[in-house]
């Protein structure tokens, strides 16, 4: 099962949703929530994909004499489409997420790996790649409110938590 599998209780028209069966919504508002579109995905879809398949050898003929790179990435727009053309044009979209602390940009000239050595530090920028495509994919959306979920940590139950 996956984690999306799990998500699917916050579909208002699923049959388990959380809405109604926990009371997340007064009863009188769940027409409202059964018309918003819900949209669970991974961080991963907001990275810009290939528009072309081309070999390193054809990249090299294109490039030419001129020396400039071959643009082959999809645009932002390009991108939007391909995830959301049915949120196209909405306005007021809020985006709950799960693990936010992991969603940022670096700040300027603050590497913080330079003590870092081999695989540590190849998964520390493996890590800042990640929130760097979650941060863009979210400010190209112009998302109206984000909200992280918050997490019960151990500590907080004494070390009882599931």
């Amino acid at each position: 099962m996956t984690i999306k599998d799990r998500l699917r209780v916050v579909q208002p028209n699923d049959p388990d949703s959380y809405y109604a069966s926990r009371e997340l919504v007064p009863g009188d508002m769940l027409d409202d929530v059964n018309r918003a579109k819900i949209v669970i995905t991974n961080y991963h879809v907001f990275k810009l994909r290939e528009r072309i398949d081309i070999s390193k050898g054809g990249r090299q003929l294109l490039k030419g004499r001129t020396g400039e790179e071959v643009q082959t990435l999809e645009t932002e727009g390009q991108m939007l489409q391909r995830l959301m053309s049915d949120l196209m044009g909405m306005k007021n979209i809020l985006d709950i997420i799960d693990e936010a602390h992991h969603c940022y940009r670096e700040k300027p000239n603050a590497d913080g790996n330079e003590d870092l050595k081999g695989d540590e530090k190849k998964e520390a920028e493996k890590n800042n790649e990640a929130a760097r495509v979650w941060i863009s994919g979210l400010e190209a959306v112009m998302i109206s409110r984000i909200w992280e979920v918050p997490k019960r940590r151990k500590f907080q139950c004494g070390g009882r938590c599931p």
